[in-house]
């Protein structure tokens, strides 16, 4: 699960619509500026507390160009370098991929959230198979704020299970 329902999707156009609204019927925009179609939407129930940590929180991240985005622990965010990481391990100064550029973290919280979470997988079946289909680093907006997609987050977590600094932290 990932970005909290009502979170605005950047679409081909530029115009926004909320996360629960996609369809595959959509087109996305991309950090490279291309647009991707949605292969997949993926939601599921998401419960946590306001004293919740890691994964299983939700928290709000905000940037210092006026951005927020909130999502589960989980959700992966693409970092300015080019890199990711889960939102649960952000902090203040770390540098994030926005629409407007590279922009710094001023604040990651954790909320209460009691409510359904979105990912998507993008991507059409055309476009997966082409050459220059970013596989493992497929990014599109949530909230203006770059997010991985459903096979970057897949990537991502196999990488981390096999990373011995990750597994200790």
């Amino acid at each position: 699960h990932c970005a909290v329902q009502g979170t605005q999707v950047t679409l081909e156009s530029g115009e926004t619509l909320p996360i629960e609204e996609i369809n595959n019927g959509h087109r996305v925009r991309s950090a490279d500026g291309r647009a991707w179609q949605v292969r997949a939407t993926r939601h599921g129930a998401h419960q946590s507390g306001g004293d919740a940590s890691g994964t299983a929180a939700v928290y709000t991240l905000e940037t210092d160009n006026g951005l927020s985005l909130s999502a589960s622990g989980a959700h992966l965010i693409a970092m300015a370098d080019g890199s990711f990481a889960q939102i649960c391990d952000l902090a203040e100064g770390d540098e994030v991929l926005t629409i407007d550029g590279a922009a710094s973290v001023t604040g990651n919280n954790v909320i209460p959230y009691d409510g359904f979470c979105y990912s998507l997988a993008i991507g059409g079946v055309d476009e997966v198979t082409g050459n220059d289909y970013p596989t493992d680093a497929a990014v599109y907006f949530t909230g203006g704020i770059g997010s991985g997609d459903h096979l970057a987050m897949r990537s991502h977590t196999l990488k981390r299970r096999n990373d011995l600094d990750a597994i200790l932290a």
